[in-house]
């Protein structure tokens, strides 16, 4: 980082640029979106499967649609990234 006052550099490393929040919240949106639509569309499915788990079948089936939420969501985020060509693939940059 500069410092007008004496002009040196503190930080040689550069700065990452960081994902705005704006990008999160509408990632997060539409993959809430798309999880809903999808447990809407297959809850019969869904729900003979989890009735496999007994007792824990209601548990199941919210951590199985809440990771589905979260996989699918940063698969959007990173999918952004990608097309916004913010994405470096390489380990050096």
């Amino acid at each position: 980082m500069f410092h007008p006052e004496g002009g040196s550099l503190t930080d040689p490393e550069p700065r990452r640029r960081t994902v705005p929040a704006r990008e999160h919240y509408i990632c997060g949106s539409v993959a809430l979106v798309v999880v809903g639509l999808f447990a809407f569309a297959t809850y019969s499915l869904l729900v003979g499967v989890a009735m496999n788990f007994g007792v824990l079948a209601t548990t199941m089936l919210v951590f199985a649609l809440a990771i589905s939420w979260f996989l699918l969501w940063e698969l959007f985020v990173v999918a952004w990234e990608w097309r916004a060509g913010r994405l470096s693939l390489s380990l050096r940059e």
